[in-house]
């Protein structure tokens, strides 16, 4: 009896260990950097977290409002994940069965749950938030969201102080919202402004436009003026990528890095250019790669 429970037990720890060694030897296949957390995803569909957790951000279940993060890979999701976007002191991941969730960092709404509060609320575990039909998701460096869903409508939630969530208002939100309903098929979320861009190839751009960031030809100042609804970007090219910073759109704004991606028939045909403009002079003219 004894050795047949001995059996049992050295199966059992096999079993757990062999799955440990499959999954430490998963390549990683998606990265993304909040404030000061980082997430990364493993082929196998687990979701890997490390860094700060004052507010919960990398979903395993503990807080501590003083020191608390890890400095080691830890794993919050076993499989299943096929999206990340770390926001600042959040986290979002999308699922394989198109179910967006998130967790951490919650003030301004921005995990869309029809909760937010004071400078402490927050959740510390995964929690869904939309159960389908999500097909891209978008984060920002500050406390706005973004997602896509298959029907091609762009959703936004969290905070809206300088219109970035494209609704015609200054209000925060802390329920998903629809923008536009359909032909959008990139998105990207800076701290305080919002991109998108529609099938017709058009950028799409709203929110704060202190540096240019918007590419619109217009500045405003640090306040309130800023774009509350979606404008198109003047020279956006066609068939490329967007991604944003805290400060900067594509090749626009204070400081510029882009990567523009021309398609061909099969594959993807990638030029990349950087821009760099080390100055207080903002760009408020899209650039092109050449």
């Amino acid at each position: 009896m004894k050795t047949k429970r001995i059996l049992i037990l050295t199966w059992l720890l096999c079993g757990v260990l062999t799955q440990a060694l499959i999954s430490s030897a998963q390549p990683v296949i998606s990265v993304s950097a909040g404030s000061v957390h980082t997430l990364f995803l493993k082929a196998d569909g687990s979701l890997w977290a490390m860094g700060d957790n004052i507010y919960g951000q990398l979903g395993d279940g503990t807080t501590d409002n003083e020191n608390y993060y890890t400095n080691l890979p830890e794993r919050i999701v076993a499989s299943d994940v096929m999206a990340i976007a770390a926001g600042g002191f959040y986290s979002m991941f999308l699922k394989s069965d198109g179910s967006l969730w998130g967790m951490g960092y919650n003030q301004f709404g921005q995990l869309g749950d029809g909760t937010y509060g004071g400078p402490l609320s927050s959740t510390n575990l995964p929690e869904q938030l939309v159960a389908s039909n999500v097909t891209a998701i978008a984060a920002a460096s500050a406390n706005t969201s973004l997602f896509l869903k298959s029907d091609g409508s762009l959703w936004v939630m969290g905070q809206n102080n300088y219109g970035q969530l494209g609704d015609g208002t200054y209000n925060d939100t802390n329920r998903p919202e629809m923008i536009v309903a359909s032909n959008v098929v990139a998105i990207a979320a800076g701290a305080y402004h919002s991109l998108f861009l529609k099938s017709d190839g058009s950028l799409w751009v709203m929110g704060g436009n202190f540096y240019g960031q918007l590419g619109d030809g217009t500045y405003t100042i640090p306040t309130f003026l800023s774009r509350l609804s979606p404008v198109t970007s003047p020279q956006s090219p066609r068939g490329t990528t967007i991604a944003c910073s805290s400060r900067a759109m594509a090749a626009c704004g204070r400081w510029a890095g882009i990567i523009l991606a021309s398609w061909a028939t099969t594959l993807p045909r990638w030029t990349t250019a950087l821009i760099i403009v080390p100055t207080f002079l903002s760009r408020s003219w899209p650039a092109t790669s050449r």
